[in-house]
C-alpha cells in the first residue's frame, strides 16, 4: 500500500508537463522487461505458452487500461484522490467475484467494504484538489475505470497463476500492455484532456 500511494505521487510528478501516455508506456515497458528477464531466469521460458496467449493478451489489456486511466486521472485530479481510490479495487473485485459465483459474501466482507468506502470518501471529500470541478470529476471517473481494470486483471489471472509462475504472468502482462500502449492512437485523446476548454462551462 505504501508503494501504491507513493506511486501516485511519483506519477503526478512524472506527468507534469509530459505526455501521460508516453509516461505510462515507458513505465510498463521498463517493468515488463525487468519482470520478463526475471521470469526467464526463474522458469527458463522466454515466451508465454501458445495455449494461453489469448488470456495473456486479456491481462495485458487490463494492465494497459489500469495504467492509462490512472495517469490520465492524475493529469486531471490530485494524487491524494488517486491514492484514495486504491482501496476500491478489492471492493470491485469482491463484488464481481460474488456475482460470478467465485466468492461468497459475508458480514465481515460487507463491513470491510463499508470501511474502505468510508475511508476513501473521507480522503477525497475532506481535501479537494482546488482545481476545476469538471476536470476533477473526470479524473475520478478515470480512477474508477482504472480500479475496474485492476479487478478484471485479478479475476482473469487467477486461472493462469495456477499453471504458470506468478512473475511470468505479470511480466508478460506488462510487456503486452506496453505494446498495446505503443500501438494505440491516443495522441488525440491526450490533446483533448490537456485542452482546458473541454471542461469549461
Amino acid at each position: 500500500q505504501l508503494l501504491l500511494g507513493g506511486g501516485s505521487i511519483v506519477s503526478k510528478i512524472g506527468i507534469h508537463g509530459t505526455n501521460p501516455v508516453l509516461f505510462a508506456c515507458l513505465r510498463e515497458g521498463i517493468a515488463g522487461g525487468v519482470l520478463c528477464i526475471a521470469s526467464c531466469f526463474l522458469t527458463g521460458k522466454s515466451r508465454p505458452p501458445s495455449c494461453d496467449v489469448w488470456l495473456f493478451f486479456c491481462l495485458g489489456l487490463c494492465v494497459f487500461g489500469n495504467h492509462l486511466f490512472h495517469v490520465l486521472g492524475l493529469k486531471l485530479a490530485d494524487p491524494v484522490s488517486g491514492a484514495a481510490w486504491q482501496p476500491v479495487q478489492p471492493i470491485f473485485t469482491v463484488t464481481v467475484a460474488s456475482l460470478l459465483g467465485y466468492e461468497r459474501m459475508s458480514v465481515r466482507k460487507v463491513m470491510g467494504i463499508l470501511v474502505a468506502v468510508a475511508g476513501a470518501m473521507f480522503m477525497v471529500l475532506y481535501r479537494s484538489s482546488g482545481g476545476s470541478s469538471a476536470r476533477s470529476s473526470a479524473g475520478h471517473v478515470l480512477f474508477a475505470l482504472s480500479c475496474m481494470a485492476t479487478s478484471a486483471y485479478v479475476l482473469l489471472s487467477k486461472r493462469l497463476v495456477k499453471r504458470h509462475h506468478a512473475i511470468s504472468v505479470i511480466g508478460w502482462s506488462y510487456a503486452i500492455a506496453s505494446m498495446i500502449m505503443l500501438s494505440a492512437p491516443l495522441s488525440s485523446a491526450v490533446r483533448l484532456i490537456d485542452n482546458d476548454s473541454l471542461f469549461s462551462n
